[in-house]
């Protein structure tokens, strides 16, 4: 469902964030990376299940609010 991608791509997140805070190697990925493959995944996600509520904006506004409170 929508709610566990989100449950999962959170916790990547998360964990990028703890990453970059132990590793400043210009391998990690950034946010704005991040953001852009959820952007990807996320919509994949919601043109399969077009029964689901959540638009790919909610969905990316609720991924930023994680993001930001992870920070």
């Amino acid at each position: 469902t929508v709610e566990e991608i989100l449950e999962i791509q959170k916790k990547a997140v998360e964990e990028t964030q703890q990453n970059e805070s132990v590793d400043s190697s210009e391998n990690v990925p950034s946010i704005e990376e991040i953001m852009e493959q959820q952007k990807k995944a996320s919509s994949e996600a919601v043109s399969s299940e077009p029964e689901q509520g959540p638009t790919v904006e909610d969905i990316l506004k609720m991924q930023q609010e994680a993001a930001g409170n992870s920070k």
